[in-house]
């Protein structure tokens, strides 16, 4: 036990440890809170849905447990009890998207560092499907989902790259709460989204031949609608 001690910080090894296990203990609550906010309390807007998630984890505060500076001014709210999480009041500072989201998502980071929709989708290619299913598995943060569906736009209309796109449409259908992030889409990455199944759907008469051998048919885009809840509504002006 002694030579193991001398190779491996077991010191080390249990900080990191305790830091998993806070890290996941943190992921659920906020998890939790969540599929509260729009299940049951629902929020009226995407800013108290951050807030409410940010917050799922503190506890108020017992004026007689709990040392405060006397100069700093706490009012205390009789109506939060101990076991339930206080609103955030109106004037609190926004919580960024990703303070809510467990960890920093790699793909994610690269996305936002490029500027132009052409640099993504290539970003987007070179990763592949099933990487974009591992990098969002999860859920797709608010605001990258938008990114996503500007980059899949530009795709050039070739045999190869329709049938990129319609892959990764299909894998972000399979991430974990796909339907809240279509309810936090904002109405111009909604209208993006018609355009892009839209340029799809024109794409498909001069090959479909080659896109039936892939199993991907006017259907295959009628699902896809489906499961996006596209309606055939023209986008906004």
């Amino acid at each position: 036990m002694a030579e193991l001690e001398g190779v491996i910080d077991l010191k080390c090894l249990e900080n990191e440890l305790k830091s998993a296990i806070e890290s996941d203990k943190l992921y659920w609550i906020q998890n939790n809170a969540k599929i509260r906010a729009v299940t049951d309390q629902k929020v009226s807007s995407y800013e108290e849905f951050v807030d409410r998630v940010a917050a799922a984890h503190l506890r108020p505060l017992d004026p007689k447990t709990d040392r405060v500076k006397a100069d700093h001014k706490v009012v205390w709210n009789p109506s939060c009890s101990r076991r339930k999480t206080c609103e955030f009041e109106k004037s609190v500072t926004m919580i960024s998207e990703q303070d809510f989201t467990r960890g920093s998502n790699r793909l994610q980071d690269k996305l936002h560092l490029l500027e132009l929709p052409d640099q993504k989708y290539s970003l987007l290619k070179e990763t592949g499907a099933n990487e974009i299913l591992r990098s969002f598995k999860r859920e797709i943060p608010v605001g990258t989902f938008g990114e996503v569906i500007e980059a899949l736009l530009v795709f050039p209309v070739t045999t190869q790259d329709v049938l990129f796109v319609v892959s990764v449409l299909e894998a972000l259908t399979k991430t974990e709460r796909f339907r809240l992030s279509l309810e936090f889409l904002s109405c111009s990455e909604k209208d993006r989204l018609l355009l892009l199944l839209d340029k799809i759907s024109k794409s498909l008469p001069n090959r479909h031949q080659d896109l039936a051998e892939e199993n991907v048919t006017e259907w295959t885009v009628e699902k896809l609608k489906e499961k996006y809840a596209i309606s055939k509504k023209k986008p906004h002006d």
